[in-house]
């Protein structure tokens, strides 16, 4: 049996105007689909530094390496004739990972009000909407029903559409559902143009690296919202081979932190390119993310090795903390701080620009040693 042993590294988004006939049914509403229908070993950390070759290993063609398994010391050699692994799967999370997610939800609540206001419903602010999704997830989890993010939002605007024409003295059974599908529609555009326009510095020459690198590697993204570089035709969309999202019909409600996702995504990918990732010998799958619990812990317990992208960015989740446009509830919050103090342990390396991962992959896939 194959086991993946890897050195764990350094731990590292009006009042109301007169009435002028809101519009209640829009019978061309685009079709566009709103639905997208083997555990590593952790070995304990040096946290005060992260590893490196010692100084007399420099030049050499064959060096010892002694790591941790449980309460155990293995010795592991490497020469230079052993072939060392390579890269069959590469997955991102989008999210505070390639883009930050603060100014992307800005700028998309601004596209989504403004239909709004075109469509002649003046009074509804964005955080109406906002505060709609709060009581609406609240509703449904006291009942144990999941949504989607995408439910959630549309839901969220087809109720203060129809308050808006309440208010006007309309009847708001009469706002048609089309009317939020196409203010939904309008937000998610406005979502990936924002992204396109807001990659991290970086992102852009990474890509040409790592495909220059590693051309027979399967990059991913591995998200719980709709965000999708394969939409992004600017930027990203030729370095994905494909998108895995909470929302897609194999996966929901099984989103991160859930395995199902990342299970999806290995099916994924042994799908496009013939083996099982997890099986070959001399391939890895690496995962790299922002979030400690849902995409270093998670995708660690599945058999990635997992790079934290770990930066200062405002509004971000790093550290399981509340972003400014969650509607998770207290209980959520608390469990996900400490799944992610638990999921450091499982940092194979981290960096903290988008430049830096080049390095952190061949560094990474260099201490993956089969034994």
């Amino acid at each position: 049996m194959k086991t993946i042993i890897f050195l764990l590294l350094a731990t590292t988004s009006t009042q109301a105007s007169a009435f002028s006939s809101p519009s209640l049914l829009l019978p061309e509403s685009p079709t566009s689909p709103r639905h997208r229908h083997v555990l590593p070993i952790a070995l304990p950390r040096d946290r005060s530094a992260r590893y490196r070759p010692s100084s007399s290993a420099a030049g050499s063609t064959h060096q010892q390496v002694d790591v941790h398994v449980g309460n155990k010391m293995a010795s592991t050699s490497t020469s230079s004739a052993t072939k060392l692994p390579t890269l069959g799967l590469l997955t991102f999370d989008l999210d505070d990972t390639l883009f930050p997610i603060g100014p992307v939800l800005a700028d998309a609540n601004e596209a989504m009000i403004s239909a709004i206001l075109a469509l002649g419903y003046q009074s509804v602010t964005n955080a109406d909407v906002l505060a709609a999704t709060k009581t609406i997830r609240n509703e449904l989890s006291e009942i144990g029903t999941p949504i989607t993010y995408t439910d959630l939002r549309t839901k969220a605007i087809q109720v203060e559409l129809e308050r808006a024409l309440e208010r006007l003295g309309g009847n708001p059974e009469a706002v048609h559902s089309s009317v939020s599908e196409r203010v939904f529609d309008t937000w998610l555009t406005a979502r990936h143009e924002s992204a396109e326009r807001n990659l991290y510095p970086g992102a852009m020459e990474m890509f040409e690296t790592v495909k220059a690198a590693y051309p027979n590697a399967v990059i991913g993204a591995v998200t719980n919202g709709r965000g999708d570089p394969l939409d992004m035709r600017q930027t990203l969309r030729p370095y994905f081979d494909f998108t895995i999202s909470g929302e897609d019909e194999d996966v929901f409600p099984h989103r991160k932190p859930a395995a199902g996702i990342y299970q999806a995504t290995l099916a994924k990918h042994n799908s496009l390119a013939g083996y099982d990732i997890i099986a070959e010998e001399n391939k890895c799958w690496i995962h790299v993310g922002d979030d400690l619990a849902n995409d270093v812990g998670a995708s660690a317990a599945c058999g990635a090795l997992a790079i934290w992208y770990n930066a200062e960015v405002e509004g971000g989740t790093r550290d399981g903390s509340t972003p400014f446009y969650s509607t998770a509830s207290a209980e959520e919050i608390e469990r996900r701080k400490k799944m992610a103090h638990e999921a450091e342990k499982l940092v194979s390396r981290q960096i903290s620009s988008l430049e830096e991962l080049p390095g952190a992959i061949e560094e990474t896939l260099r201490y993956c040693i089969d034994v």
